[in-house]
């Protein structure tokens, strides 16, 4: 796996550690990038393993805090 955030998949996937909410639909919206390739069971069979952060109230600090948005790239 040659990306950042197939690395991100390892890890978490690994891992007892959750993913934080936020990123779980970049994520897997990634993933759908991969549809139909040989990748894609892999990347899902990953994303299955992985637990997720509950959804946490955000304050209004975190909330002006823009994320740079994930982009696929192959």
């Amino acid at each position: 796996m040659d990306s950042a955030i197939a690395d991100l998949l390892a890890f978490y996937s690994n891992s007892q550690v959750e993913l934080p909410y936020a990123l779980a639909a970049p994520i897997r919206a990634w993933i759908q990038g991969y549809a139909g390739t040989v990748r894609e069971p892999d990347l899902m069979r990953r994303y299955d393993r992985i637990r997720v952060a509950i959804m946490t109230p955000t304050t209004p600090e975190e909330s002006a805090v823009k994320a740079r948005p994930l982009v696929a790239r192959r």
